[in-house]
């Protein structure tokens, strides 16, 4: 009688056009790799390049050398390591034009007081300026730039300085060219928190007149130094006003000077 032969194994075609066995490590291998690319597709550089084409207004299609997944957002630039260390200073970027100053300006001084970021005075190109302008800072942004309370009189590379709250403009070249000796504050209403006018600080003035001077506040008043002379000759005298104990700031008086004429 006859019988029939045992079933044979099922014959099981080679994938890739025969190039690998389908019980073999190489085909293993292969498969194992194609997976693990597109879980970090679909778990990481789709969903990563999505969130920059929402939140930006250009999305950076580039793959870095060594990984699929852009962890940095394209403000970054070539020259930071990607991850980003924590506390690096990112590159300078140019802002957007809703941000520049409404005009031209050199040689002004720029603070922030309370919410308020203002650049002060400086040289139109001609002469010094007497405009104030200011930007409010909300969340680490600031918005664009207005006029602010109008200096007493154009000041350009004058000294800026703020103590306890209240900002002090210091010297610096007036309409004419010539520096000035004078001490102007701008501070916050205390009701309302809204800027103040620029006044003349009472009895207040330089010994002498000074532009382009470094201005620092103490604990305990202002100091000023270096700076241009009436002659335009740098100078190396350090002023010191100190503040007495109604907390009004005293007539400066003279300190050690500087080992080098500074301005």
């Amino acid at each position: 009688m006859a019988k029939a032969l045992p079933a044979g194994r099922p014959i099981r075609s080679r994938p890739v056009f025969g190039l690998f066995d389908p019980d073999g490590w190489a085909w293993a291998t292969t498969k194992a790799i194609f997976w693990l690319l597109v879980i970090i597709l679909t778990l990481g550089y789709i969903p990563d390049r999505a969130y920059y084409f929402i939140v930006s207004r250009t999305i950076d299609l580039g793959i870095l050398g060594w990984t699929p997944v852009n962890l940095c957002p394209p403000e970054n630039s070539t020259t930071m390591p990607c991850p980003v260390p924590a506390g690096a200073v990112l590159p300078w970027q140019g802002s957007p034009a809703e941000l520049a100053l409404p005009q031209g300006r050199t040689e002004g001084a720029a603070t922030q007081i309370g919410t308020n970021l203002l650049y002060i005075g400086g040289s139109d190109g001609s002469k010094a300026s007497a405009t104030t302008y200011v930007a409010k800072v909300d969340k680490g942004n600031y918005g664009p730039w207005a006029e602010g309370p109008a200096l007493r009189e154009g000041r350009s590379n004058a000294a800026f300085a703020s103590l306890n709250g209240t900002g002090y403009l210091i010297g610096g070249l007036g309409p004419d060219g010539k520096a000035t000796d004078t001490v102007w504050s701008l501070g916050l209403d205390p009701t309302s928190g809204a800027l103040g006018s620029w006044t003349a600080v009472k009895d207040l003035k330089l010994p002498a007149p000074r532009a382009g001077a470094a201005a620092v506040a103490v604990t305990d008043g202002l100091i000023v130094a270096g700076g241009w002379d009436a002659n335009g000759k740098a100078s190396t005298s350090v002023w010191k006003s100190t503040l007495d104990k109604s907390g009004n700031l005293g007539a400066f008086k003279d300190q050690a000077p500087l080992p080098k004429a500074v301005a």
